[in-house]
């Protein structure tokens, strides 16, 4: 009930009512007790001027027993007409030191009403006689004022309250005609939001202009949001026919890609046989007068053959990654082995004596990796190196931080023109600058694959005519292999 709009429309209301009112009572009650205290000051002071005068007017009789007996009416007179509830006879004006000449009590006090003048009204007047001299003090309790205000509003606040509910009552009545319109409208946009679209029905008891005029605009809005969502279901559909028509294409593509890697690959086999049985013909001395014709022939059909059969190798791989068949399988692993044996291999191959320069920082350690894919993605960076450069050696850095490890590759060929560095690792993608040298385009297409995999990421600085530099970093744990796989899920 709370939280219901008529609730929380007819609370302020009812609790500014109670507020004016509680402070309006409060202020009639102060300003009544300020002036009765004012006026029961007053009756005090005339009370004790009245006890002071009968006391002179006994006192001068000249009669000590009946002025006595005289003071005693005078002052039974005051405590018994004038609602006094002490009355005192000091002998002298230091009143509070003397001690006292009479003293009456007229109900149970328990302090001394000239020591306590915060619950007492006090009155003083003085008297002089032939005999002696004095003060006469007169006190009444304040809280029989209290009593006198209470009871006199008694009746004014039972007045009150019949109206504050009264009013509460009407004006709740009042909320809940108000809101109820705008409950109306509430159930209508919660239907909106659960898709339920229609009219809105405004309560019949509502004459607020604004309230219809808001309920036709919420009209408008259910009647645009049908036709919005009848052009998404439609829209829905044909992405759905058109994802599912890819799909279906991809899984042509896939499935083109590996049956047309084994059938090439018999006969490429048939011509790598012959190419060998061609040589060992030659070899063996038959045919001397074409021996060295023959010779650059078959060694031409050997690397076609091997370039074909590479192009195959690669463009099935891309058939098992786009299929996601082909999944890293993390091993512990020594980088710097690896990359000592590929120094080793790839220096000792290369026509032109060049080396492979390689450098280690850090403290090396193990890290969970893939070895076959890994050492795939370093030696084609190196045989990039030397095929795109000439004269300087390449390098190679390997460098161990505290959670990743990076392998640099950097040269000082041809380089990478700036507008083709975005497509570099597109698969058949191959620069304007390199036509003259062969390859297949799939090289580093393949790289980036396989850097993934190990949820590594693969980067590239080259200015064309003055080199590359490739850099390939890997999480050192399961755990920063996890984060680097969550972060380029995020980034596709």
């Amino acid at each position: 009930m709370w939280r219901s709009l008529t609730f929380r429309i007819w609370l302020p209301f009812t609790l500014s009512v109670f507020i004016i009112g509680a402070i309006v009572a409060f202020l009639r009650i102060q300003s009544q007790t300020d002036l009765l205290l004012s006026n029961n000051q007053a009756r005090i002071e005339n009370v004790a001027k009245t006890v002071a005068l009968g006391v002179e007017l006994n006192f001068t009789t000249g009669d000590e027993t009946k002025s006595l007996e005289g003071i005693q009416k005078s002052i039974d007179w005051a405590g018994s007409s004038n609602e006094v509830d002490y009355i005192a006879i000091r002998s002298s004006e230091d009143y509070v030191n003397d001690p006292l000449f009479i003293e009456r009590r007229f109900s149970e006090i328990e302090t001394n009403p000239i020591e306590d003048q915060k619950n007492f009204s006090i009155g003083e007047a003085e008297f002089k006689s032939d005999i002696f001299r004095g003060k006469i003090i007169v006190a009444s309790k304040n809280d029989r004022i209290t009593d006198q205000i209470w009871e006199g509003n008694v009746q004014i606040f039972i007045v009150l309250a019949s109206v504050f509910a009264v009013l509460s009552i009407a004006f709740y009545v009042l909320a809940n005609m108000i809101s109820s319109p705008l409950k109306d409208l509430k159930n209508k946009t919660e239907g909106l939001k659960n898709n339920e679209y229609g009219k809105v029905e405004v309560s019949s008891n509502s004459s607020i202009k604004e309230v219809e005029s808001l309920a036709n605009s919420i009209d408008e809005l259910s009647d645009s949001l049908q036709k919005e969502k009848e052009n998404n279901e439609m829209l829905l559909d044909n992405l759905e026919r058109s994802l599912n028509k890819e799909k279906h294409i991809g899984e042509l593509k896939s499935h083109f890609v590996s049956m047309a890697s084994h059938q090439f690959r018999t006969p490429l086999a048939i011509i790598q046989s012959n190419s060998e049985l061609l040589a060992m013909i030659v070899n063996n001395g038959k045919a001397e007068s074409q021996k060295e014709k023959l010779i650059k022939t078959s060694t031409r059909i050997g690397k076609e053959i091997s370039r074909m059969t590479q192009l195959m190798d690669d463009v099935l791989i891309l058939g098992k990654i786009g299929s996601g068949h082909l999944q890293a399988e993390p091993k512990e692993l020594d980088l710097v082995e690896l990359v000592s044996e590929i120094q080793t291999h790839t220096s000792s191959i290369q026509p032109d004596g060049r080396q492979l320069e390689m450098e280690i920082e850090g403290n090396a350690v193990k890290a969970l990796l893939d070895e076959k894919l890994v050492q795939h993605v370093i030696e084609n960076l190196v045989s990039n190196a030397f095929k795109y450069s000439k004269e300087k050696n390449p390098k190679l850095k390997l460098t161990f931080r505290q959670k990743t490890i990076s392998i640099s590759v950097e040269d000082n060929g041809i380089g990478i023109p700036e507008n083709e560095i975005d497509n570099l690792f597109q698969p058949f993608h191959r620069a304007y600058n390199v036509e003259d040298i062969s390859g297949t385009g799939l090289g580093l297409a393949i790289a980036k694959e396989y850097t993934d995999l190990n949820g590594g990421h693969i980067r590239v600085e080259s200015k064309e005519n003055e080199g590359a530099k490739f850099t390939v970093t890997f999480p050192l744990s399961v755990e920063n292999r996890k984060e680097k796989m969550q972060e380029q899920m995020g980034a596709s």
